[in-house]
């Protein structure tokens, strides 16, 4: 029985691997989660592997969905099924954990974004909302009616995804622009004033500072993002990753 459950979850994780894996970048890394086996992959910008994390002690729970550096000696990973938050000291041990009951009794979106010691960024699994956590008081400052697709925090601003626009908001939710897109996009990844809208077919990095755009088709089973001004691939299924030539 043991063996057929183990090629259960092999097959269903090749066939769904975006379930199971997340990225984010800090300091000229780049983190990968595996939430299935609660480990990390560290890459440096040539696309090798560091150092492996493992967060197995952390919780009991089933799943991680994204982890995320602040700084030398913190760090975030999220339970969105349990609707929990965990902050790590520097050695990747539990410092402490945040259980989220939101105003609308839904869900958390599957990541976060730490915004100050302290103090992270999350939404609603709906994706009608958008907070800010301060020693652990929750705070709404983005409302929608329109449910957006992806955000994204960087450089204190709030990038949010809706189907047909791109929209930026400060640290403390005020509007600041929007940008039409006419493709669907499903993520989007941003460093400073670089946003990259991605889908499974094409994405399209943003400059917003210098308001100029470039699209690049996208290779098969593939997630785009940015490190250091530089575009890269990740490829979840073999947890492989390319540098784009983009300059």
């Amino acid at each position: 029985m043991k063996f057929y459950f183990f090629i259960f979850l092999t097959a269903f994780r090749i066939c769904f691997p975006r379930d199971f894996y997340s990225l984010s970048c800090f300091d000229g890394r780049i983190y990968v989660l595996d939430g299935f086996d609660k480990q990390i992959f560290v890459f440096d910008e040539d696309g090798t592997i560091t150092e492996k994390i493992d967060l197995k002690n952390i919780s009991q729970s089933g799943y991680f969905d994204h982890f995320i550096q602040y700084d030398k000696y913190l760090s975030y990973v999220t339970d969105a099924a349990g609707k929990t938050v965990y902050l790590l000291d520097e050695n990747y041990r539990l410092k402490k954990s945040s259980d989220i009951v939101l105003a609308e009794n839904s869900g958390i979106f599957r990541h976060i974004f730490p915004s100050a010691y302290n103090s992270i960024i999350l939404a609603s699994e709906d994706g009608t909302s958008i907070y800010r956590l301060t020693n652990n008081i929750l705070k709404k400052i983005i409302s929608s009616d329109k449910p957006f697709r992806d955000f994204f925090f960087s450089a204190a601003k709030i990038y949010v995804l809706f189907e047909g626009s791109l929209s930026v908001y400060n640290s403390e939710g005020v509007f600041l622009k929007s940008v039409n897109t006419d493709l669907k996009y499903n993520y989007i990844y941003a460093e400073n004033d670089l946003v990259l809208a991605g889908s499974v077919e094409k994405f399209t990095l943003f400059d917003m500072k210098e308001r100029k755009s470039a699209e690049f088709t996208a290779e098969k089973d593939s997630q785009a993002f940015i490190l250091s001004g530089k575009l890269f691939l990740f490829f979840p299924g073999s947890s492989h990753i390319k540098r784009i030539m983009n300059e």
